[in-house]
């Protein structure tokens, strides 16, 4: 395996980060195992205070360590590619730290695991910076569209000279091949430029053009034209020239493969060469040569260019309207039967191999088959669009048929036993090859899932060669000891590796077999991808040697096919599902209706039939669409771990244009999704119902308070000065009164106007106080009446009112999404203040708190004594400054104070109250309000 790191358009155009690259998002990917940066984009670099990306390559960030730090241990906790993970992270932005949520994700590329960090999208994506992130020197990037123009290009592109003429070649391979990019070396008038053309959408994609490597190349070519000068002009032709600069670049890229590859190049120096490249070509040997090829929707061949009759003959070449098993047996090709498998998925699939046929001999030509499913715009399949390469030049014998040997029936993976018998079949060839003397008659354990006759058990091990083995279509691979003899073409194709020397660079069977947790086995691919198999294993004799046959199928092949249901069953459900009230849809992998039940087609209003096909998304409202959206992806892609078991509520769009509430639940399906809808508009109207009644006895509530505390005053005042009157009498303030029956008289009137005033507090539902009618008191023992003390609903008066004034505005500050915290202290003072003005203060400064304080604060409300004695109200904001609330003066300038403060300010003042404004640093605004307490004297006129 190569240690060169994938280049960066490799990753750019990989299918799991081409959308998350178009969106602009901040992207960097590490090396799972390194955890050494391998990728990033423009956005990324300067996430991690890099002006490109090479910087961020190469030196690793320069701020926010703690958060790369954070995703290194956030990626070591996944497992498996397409595991993703979301933390959270505090990022600076000016003075202040901010919150936000990021992704770490496991994928694949080339063999590697990389894990990428992907952060927030961007409020405002531009498709400028895309091509952003490295410098003139390193490279130069564009965005093309389909139709060839230039979407967008980096600084200096335009003096590389490369236009859309220059890349139609590169766009026909891309468009005929399974590869996300290609490489060319196109030539202009400013020099030769290594490129690379990736596709990032339907519509876009990318160019990364190499300008480290063009210098090199152009250094190359100045001293290949130093060392031809000699030659006289006009021998030398331009061809002859371009070849051999090419020439001249392979001898260039091979040094540099020899020498250490860097950790994390940014663009490849070094493309895909040949393991061995002749010093010069021989004009008289063939080139291999490419044809394209295509089938309808059943499967059948409809197209195919004439090279391929070219390369075998016309005769070998009339395949049209056949299928590819047809071809196995007439004309013979070897393999067509696996690529025939391959074609009952609709998926793309490259580097497959078989064996054609050429006319006339007895000779057949190796064809590479690649393919990619091609659909109509209602997204149904319409078949397969392909290319292959015949390799001429590389034509061999045709294979002797041979008779098909029995196959052992598959069976599930290795148990421990098994296990130990295949190590104990090891060590004996080992030892065999070492040329210990055993006996060959000796009882040797050989696994074997099912054996078709006993005689066959009792025989000698089976002698095979390659020619029988290259003919079986299951996976075989012969080992003798611990070194691996031969594998099958069924073999290159099922692991896709593509010689029998990339196998045993791999690791062999010990680096390409493992089990998993499950105890199944699993074949590590060439691409490192985890392919369910089952092994039959077999001793066999191999060239005059023991040696041992493994047998390998994937698991999918074995599975046995379930029983077709039972029609009547089907309806049965079908009927069911029918009646039920709530409604069905199922959902295809693509994210499209596939069916509607009766009650689904009646909450939007529709017919099955006419929306079979269309986007899931497109029966909800636009606000409801997106987080649709959102968790059928999630859904579909395998991540559904993080969805709401207990549904989403969404809005329903009516075929009429109406919308309906509706609950909704996702299940997945094997294949697609199913959601089921619930009409929720009567728990709707119940909910507003309730809102609506609890607001009618608010309002009910508030009315009785302003009336009672009208009625208090009306009938307490009088009261309180007949009681100060009759005790002013008493004591004699302005001189005695003469007789002493009148200070029995003043007593009785103020006994009696207390009793009334305690049956007035009961009316009015206020907490009772002890009252005992007192006894006169001889004249020369009468004292100054003693203070009255606080009554006990003082506090409660007060703090009833700010606790209904932060009723008022708690819906205004939960639509702001502002938490209002009130701490109300249960003694205070006593205050002459009115109940119904201190609501108002406090609403007054309440709305001005909410007003100017943004979304995520807080406002804190609290009651207090004093350490004057005095009632302390104090409501506390964190929002903007109070010299920025002022509200501006006539001639524009902001020195008047705010109208809300303006209000407040003159409401305390008129109860005799202190009014403070104070401006917290950091933290907003802080108001507070001190209360007179009320002082109980006697009057005096």
């Amino acid at each position: 395996m190569s240690t060169i790191a994938p280049p960066f358009i490799a990753f750019a155009t990989h299918p799991a980060l081409r959308g998350r690259f178009v969106s602009a998002r901040p992207l960097v990917a590490i090396h799972a195992q390194s955890g050494a940066i391998a990728f990033a984009n423009a956005a990324g670099a300067r996430f991690f205070g890099r002006g490109t990306v090479a910087a961020l390559v190469d030196d690793g960030p320069s701020q926010e360590q703690v958060v790369f730090r954070q995703f290194i241990v956030a990626s070591a906790g996944l497992q498996e590619p397409g595991d993703i993970r979301t933390f959270s992270i505090h990022v600076a932005r000016g003075f202040r730290r901010i919150a936000m949520d990021v992704t770490a994700s496991l994928f694949v590329l080339g063999g590697e695991r990389y894990a990428l960090l992907e952060g927030p999208l961007p409020q405002e994506s531009a498709i400028q910076s895309l091509v952003a992130g490295f410098a003139p020197e390193e490279a130069h990037l564009a965005v093309i569209g389909s139709d060839g123009a230039m979407r967008a290009q980096s600084p200096g592109f335009e003096g590389t000279g490369i236009d859309a003429d220059l890349l139609r070649d590169a766009f026909g391979d891309l468009a005929a091949g399974a590869d996300t990019y290609v490489e060319r070396l196109v030539t202009t008038e400013n020099g030769i430029w290594p490129l690379a053309l990736g596709r990032l959408s339907s519509d876009l994609f990318l160019l990364v053009v190499s300008a480290e490597l063009a210098d090199e190349i152009a250094s190359q070519a100045a001293a290949l034209s130093t060392e031809e000068a000699a030659e006289p002009a006009g021998q030398r032709s331009a061809r002859d020239a371009i070849a051999a600069i090419d020439e001249s670049l392979g001898v260039l890229l091979r040094a540099e493969e020899e020498e250490p590859a860097p950790t994390n190049p940014v663009i490849r120096k070094v493309p895909g060469e040949p393991a061995h490249r002749p010093e010069a070509e021989d004009p008289a040997t063939e080139r291999p040569l490419r044809f394209v090829w295509r089938t309808d929707g059943d499967g059948r061949i409809s197209e195919v260019s004439g090279e391929l009759a070219e390369a075998v003959g016309a005769e070998m070449a009339d395949i049209i309207g056949r299928h590819f098993e047809e071809l196995e047996r007439d004309p013979g090709v070897i393999g067509a039967a696996a690529i025939a498998r391959l074609m009952d998925e609709t998926g793309t699939w490259s580097g497959r191999t078989v064996d054609w046929p050429v006319s006339g001999t007895d000779t057949v030509v190796p064809v590479d088959l690649a393919a990619l499913p091609t659909f109509t715009r209602e997204r149904h399949f319409d078949g397969f669009r392909g290319f292959g390469l015949v390799r001429r030049g590389e034509e061999r014998q045709r294979p002797a048929p041979v008779a098909p040997q029995p196959k052992a029936e598959p069976a599930p993976g290795l148990t421990e036993n098994e296990r130990h018998a295949l190590d104990e079949i090891a060590s004996r060839l080992r030892a065999i090859d070492a040329g210990n003397d055993i006996d060959a008659t000796e009882d040797a354990p050989v696994i074997r899932r099912r054996v078709a006759a006993p005689s066959e058990a009792a025989a000698s091990p089976p002698g095979l060669d390659a020619a029988h083995v290259d003919t079986e279509t299951d996976a075989m691979l012969i080992q003798s000891g611990a070194v691996v003899r031969h594998a099958n073409p069924a073999f290159f194709m099922l692991s896709g590796y593509g010689s029998l020397d990339a196998v045993i660079a791999a690791g062999g069977t010990d680096a390409l077999v493992e089990r998993g947790r499950d105890d199944r086995l699993f074949l590590i691919t060439a691409d490192g991808t985890r392919l369910a198999v089952s092994l039959h294993l077999q001793a066999v004799d191999w060239q005059g040697q023991r040696a041992l046959a493994l047998t390998l199928r994937p698991e999918t092949a074995i599975m046995p096919s379930r029983p077709a249901p039972d029609t009547e069953e089907v309806d049965e459900l079908g009927a069911i599902l029918e009646t039920a009230t709530d409604g069905i849809v199922t959902i295809d992998t693509a994210g499209n209706i596939r069916t509607l039940s009766t009650a689904a087609g009646a909450l939007f209003g529709v017919e099955s039939e006419n929306v079979t096909g269309t986007a899931f998304a497109s029966l909800f409202a636009e606000e409801s669409r997106n987080a649709v959206e959102n968790h059928l992806d999630r859904l579909l892609n395998g991540r559904a771990g993080d969805l709401m078991h207990e549904g989403m509520e969404v809005i329903g769009r009516e075929s009429s244009g109406g919308l309906i509430p509706l609950f909704m639940t996702l299940g997945r399906l094997p294949r697609g999704a199913c959601a089921i809808l619930r009409d929720i508009t009567g728990s709707k109207q119940r909910e507003d119902d309730l809102r609506a009644a609890r607001r009618e006895a608010r309002d009910a509530e508030e009315e009785r308070n302003r009336y009672r505390t009208a009625l208090r005053h009306e009938l307490r005042q009088p009261l309180e000065a007949i009681i100060s009157l009759s005790e002013t009498m008493d004591e004699e303030a302005f001189g005695p009164v003469g007789d002493q029956r009148y200070h029995a008289i003043a007593r009785e009137i103020g006994e009696k106007s207390r009793h009334a005033r305690v049956v007035v507090g009961r009316l009015l539902g206020e907490p009772e106080r002890d009252w005992q009618p007192q006894k006169p008191a001889p004249v020369a023992e009468r004292r100054p009446p003693p203070q009255e003390a606080a009554p006990v609903h003082a506090a409660a008066l007060v703090n009833d009112a700010i606790a209904e004034a932060v009723s008022v505005v708690q819906p205004r500050a939960n639509a702001r999404r502002i938490i209002i915290r009130a701490a109300l202290s249960p003694s205070l003072a006593e205050t002459p203040s009115d109940t119904e003005t201190l609501k108002q203060i406090a609403l007054e400064l309440l709305q001005e708190a909410i007003h100017f304080t943004p979304a995520g604060g807080q406002v804190v409300v609290s009651t207090a004594i004093a350490a004057s004695g005095e009632t302390a109200l104090r409501f506390r904001d964190n929002g903007i400054a109070p010299s920025r609330r002022r509200s501006p003066t006539a001639d524009g300038e902001s020195n008047g104070e705010n109208p809300r403060l303006a209000r407040a300010r003159r409401l305390a003042e008129g109860l005799g109250a202190r009014f403070l404004v104070h401006a917290v640093p950091n933290e907003g605004m802080l108001v507070e309000v001190f209360l007179p307490s009320k002082e109980v004297r006697s009057l005096h006129y």
